[in-house]
This record gives C-alpha cells, structure tokens and sequence, in this order.
C-alpha cells in the first residue's frame, strides 16, 4: 500500500457511481476529507481480520476482486468490482468485522473515507442513502443466487457455467463461442468455487467429447447447446 498525493489528477471522485448525486462542490470536500491510496496487484486491500476498520472505499481507478475462504486455502470469489464501484460499505453501516477479503485485480487507486464522515454525508444528501439501500438490495439478491449455485449444482455444473459466462459468440458468426485468453485453472475454481484438479476434469471431459476444443491460449466452444445443457441450463 502506497499513500499517494491529493492533488493527483486520478484521486478524484466524480466516477464512483454511489456518488453521482453529490453536489461538486461537496464532491470536492469529500474528497479532501479521504485517504488516498495505491495498492498493486494481488495486494490485499482490507480483510476479515480487520475488525476494528470501518471505513468505506472508493475504487477510482482498476479492478478488485472480493473473495471468501473455504477452508484453509481455497478461494471462493464473490465479485469483481470495477473502476465507479465501492466497498466496505456493511462495515461504515453497521460498525462491524469486516466479511470478505478484498484484493486488487490490477494496480488501483482507491479513496478511503472514514466512517464518520460517511454517516455524516449520508444524513446530508438522502438521496445517496436511498442508492446505497438498493445497491445493497442488489448484494443480497446477488449472493442468494450464489449461494444457490454453490449448493445444488455440481463443482462440474460450476465449472461449465463459469465457463459459460466467460465466452462470447465467435467473430466469424458460425454459431459457435470462444474464451479468448482461458484463465488460469485456480481462477476458474475461485469464481466456481472447487479446485484446480475439478477444473481440469471438467474441461479435459468437454475437450474429450468434443464440446470444447483447445486453440493455443484459447477455447472453441463447439456445441454450446449442449454445454448449456450440461450446465443445467435446459430450461433458459
């Protein structure tokens, strides 16, 4: 973690989503009331182990990723918050540990803003309060469906949908799909909340069958009906 200078051109947060009601004139007493700070890639931003942290923080520049522990040492991401987003907002709220770890995708710049100074710009401007209730609401409806997944489908269902969600219909226009630059397996089992060695099942069972076929760095998804299906996704 670097703490960086104020007067930056990027530590300004105009960007940030929750704050797009902010009068300017508030926005820039806001920002003068912030911490701002640099954090490198695969560094951990805030922790469960934080307990006694509540400050909010605003992602101004990168992406990060939120992740829990399941067991000892499998990841199990949770979201991938871009460049506008904040987080550590259940902590400023309701003044307790913190309930994830989050850590830096990239480089990012983020502002942190103290608890007090959140309450206070909540009771001044309502309509902030009433955009923080429904990016909560959309948390809960979110983490419900995740929850879900992980509970009734199978780590390979898991993997196909992770898979799924991750390609994007071929330029040539043939029907089928691709994952451009295929993620690395521990990542793959992060987002679909298994192991490496479930993910190289899963997709060595797809090549085999020739659902998916290797292209280098890449996948060609060939029959995407059928990989939909094995999703569980017949009825979609």
């Amino acid at each position: 973690m670097q703490v960086i200078n104020s007067n930056l051109a990027e530590c300004c947060l105009k960007d940030v989503t929750l704050l797009k009601e902010l009068p300017d004139a508030a926005r820039v007493e806001m920002e003068n009331k912030c911490e701002w700070l640099k954090f490198k890639h695969d560094e951990i931003i805030l922790d469960k182990s934080d307990e006694d942290q509540h400050e909010i923080f605003f992602l101004v520049k990168g992406n990060v990723r939120i992740m829990n522990l399941a067991g000892e040492d499998q990841e199990v991401s949770l979201a991938e918050l871009v460049q506008g987003s904040n987080f550590g907002e259940l902590s400023a709220v309701d003044c307790r540990g913190r309930s994830a770890r989050v850590v830096g995708s990239e480089e990012c710049i983020v502002a942190r803003m103290k608890r007090d100074v959140f309450i206070e710009m909540l009771m001044r401007f309502p309509k902030i309060s009433l955009d923080l209730l429904d990016q909560l609401a959309n948390i809960i409806r979110t983490m419900t469906d995740r929850v879900s997944s992980l509970s009734t489908l199978s780590p390979n269902q898991r993997v196909y949908l992770e898979l799924l969600r991750i390609s994007e219909p071929n330029p040539r226009g043939d029907g089928t799909w691709i994952i451009d630059v295929v993620p690395a397996h521990t990542k793959i089992a992060s987002w679909s909340g298994t192991d490496k060695l479930k993910v190289a099942h899963a997709i060595g069972g797809l090549v085999r069958n020739g659902i998916m076929e290797r292209r280098n760095r890449s996948f060609e998804i060939i029959d995407y009906t059928r990989l939909k299906l094995l999703a569980g996704l017949d009825g979609l």
